[in-house]
C-alpha cells in the first residue's frame, strides 16, 4: 500500500492452508523476500518475488526444515536467515548468496542462534544467542568470525536492531522498561 494507507494490494495468493509472512524489501526496492509454507505445511521456506508480486519462486532448493526471518545484506547479494536444519533441530544462522549458492552456517553452535540483522555497512551481524544459558545479544563479523557478547543478563534480550549509523543496537528485554539500547563503539 501507499505510505498513507491507500491502495492496498495483495501480492501473494492464499488458500486456506497457505502462510505467507515476514516480508522484507531488497535494498534497491525491486524485490521482496517472504516466508511461506505453500510447499509443505511442516517446512517454512523462503521465497522471493518482484515488488509487484510477480515471479514468485523459492530462494533456494526445498529443505524439509523451517527457514525463516530473512534479512537482505545491504548490497542485496546475500540473505541471512534462521533455520533448524541442523541435528537436534536447534536454530542456527545461515547465509546464502543471491543465486542460492554458497549456503553456510555462520554460527555453528549447539545452542539456538536467532534474529540476525546486518549492520548498515554489511560488515557485522547482530543476533540473539543462548550459548550463555540465557538469551543475550551478540555481534559477529559477516562471515561468522569474531563473535562478541554485547549483553549479559539473566533476563531475555531479544530482537536486536542496528541504528542507521551502526553505532548502537536497540533490543527488546524483559528487564524493567522493556526496550534498551547498547553502544557498539
Amino acid at each position: 500500500m501507499n505510505d498513507d494507507g491507500s491502495n492496498p494490494r495483495q501480492l501473494t495468493g492464499i488458500t486456506s492452508s497457505d502462510t505467507n509472512v515476514e516480508p522484507a524489501w531488497s535494498p534497491d526496492g525491486s524485490q521482496i523476500v517472504f516466508v511461506s509454507d505453500r510447499d509443505d505445511v511442516e517446512a517454512l521456506q523462503i521465497y522471493v518475488m518482484n515488488a509487484d508480486g510477480s515471479q514468485q519462486a523459492p530462494w533456494m532448493p526445498f529443505d524439509a526444515s523451517h527457514n525463516w526471518s530473512p534479512a537482505w545484506s545491504p548490497d542485496g547479494q546475500t540473505l541471512l536467515f534462521e533455520t533448524n536444519r541442523d541435528p537436534g533441530a536447534i536454530t542456527q544462522l545461515y547465509a546464502v548468496k543471491r543465486d542460492g549458492s554458497d549456503l553456510r552456517n555462520l554460527t555453528q553452535t549447539a545452542t539456538n542462534e536467532s534474529r540476525g540483522k546486518w549492520s548498515p555497512d554489511g560488515k557485522q551481524i547482530v543476533f540473539v544467542s543462548e550459548r550463555t544459558g540465557n538469551r543475550d545479544i551478540f555481534v559477529m563479523n559477516s562471515d561468522g568470525s569474531n563473535v562478541r557478547q554485547i549483553t549479559d543478563s539473566l533476563e531475555d534480550d531479544l530482537f536486536p536492531a542496528w541504528s542507521p549509523d551502526g553505532r548502537e543496537i536497540a533490543f527488546q528485554s524483559n528487564r524493567e522498561g522493556g526496550v534498551t539500547s547498547v553502544s557498539t563503539s
